[in-house]
């Protein structure tokens, strides 16, 4: 057995997600002990936690031998649709941009639930993040107009970009008894089947009986 150690930071404000993460370890590991400090830096204030124990230097994570029942992580890919899976991954890279430039835990500022929230509801006014739980109006304070800048922007690229050719084609009005070209051509192609009983071809047209 090999002494290790792993850290934890777990922000005051929105830390369930990393609280979740540190149990399952501490379910799953072989803890010698703990050790926590709490780190003021205003509404970023987190708690640093940092676990020793004991590995047996298995390459298994310590997620594969938690309890049963333990939260499973979402794939945003499968929950969004396309279009706005994309919108979620910019937020993504918009926010881990953000985390480097205030070297914060990236879920500080918002989480990848409340982003894939955000991108599925398609908020575009600060009014919109207070229906997001967990957002409160000191993040909304803070990060509310960059992320609306953000969403802004990438809701009108998508909404500007070319639709499916079948959807997008313009259908003409055709007067009534009359056949576009389109309708003529496909009648040609169309095979001509006879009706030995009564005389006639699928088209209507009485067809003369061979003798």
């Amino acid at each position: 057995m090999a002494l290790q150690y792993k850290f934890f930071i777990i922000p005051i404000r929105t830390g369930a997600e990393a609280e979740s993460e540190l149990n399952r370890f501490l379910r799953s590991a072989r803890v010698v002990t703990t050790h926590q400090e709490f780190v003021v830096q205003g509404e970023n204030s987190f708690w640093c936690m940092a676990v020793e124990y004991l590995s047996d230097g298995s390459p298994q994570s310590y997620s594969e031998n938690a309890a049963t029942g333990d939260r499973i992580k979402p794939d945003y890919r499968e929950l969004l649709s396309p279009e706005n899976f994309a919108i979620f991954a910019k937020l993504r890279e918009w926010r881990k941009e953000i985390a480097g430039k205030e070297a914060v835990p990236v879920y500080t500022i918002f989480t990848n639930e409340q982003l894939a929230k955000i991108a599925e509801k398609r908020i575009t006014a600060k009014t919109g993040l207070q229906e997001i739980e967990g957002i409160g109006e000191a993040r909304i304070k803070k990060y509310g107009d960059a992320v609306i800048a953000v969403m802004v922007q990438e809701v009108k690229s998508d909404e500007q970009k070319p639709k499916d050719e079948t959807h997008s084609r313009t259908e003409l009005e055709t007067p009534s008894g009359m056949k576009t070209q389109e309708q003529k051509n496909e009648a040609k192609e169309r095979p001509v089947l006879f009706d030995s009983e009564s005389g006639k071809s699928s088209s209507g047209i009485p067809q003369s009986r061979q003798r």
